[in-house]
């Protein structure tokens, strides 16, 4: 996540646009994320960050504060997990 992102220079709603515009996506990357559950990224990003050297650690950063500050910006993959957690997550799509 680029550094103006954490300094409030331009909002998820503006990269939203702009990816969608661009690559003609239904979704942008923070949409996505919050369709996702936030605390399910942040667990992918942290078992990345240990199989792999060099990844940086601002998004996890920005994650575990939004997670550990209780944001209600869960979604599917967290309540399956929740529900059932031996079951694998449900992968979400564009269109729910």
């Amino acid at each position: 996540m680029p550094d103006g992102r954490r300094r409030g220079r331009i909002n998820p709603e503006e990269v939203d646009r702009i990816w969608q515009l661009s690559l003609g996506t239904a979704l942008g990357p923070f949409r996505f994320m919050d369709r996702i559950g936030l605390d399910v990224v942040l667990a992918v990003e942290e078992h990345h960050a240990t199989i792999r050297d060099g990844i940086p650690t601002v998004p996890r950063e920005l994650l575990r504060d939004y997670v550990d500050k209780g944001s209600s910006r869960t979604g599917p993959c967290t309540s399956a997990r929740t529900a059932n957690p031996a079951s694998p997550a449900p992968r979400p799509t564009a269109a729910t």
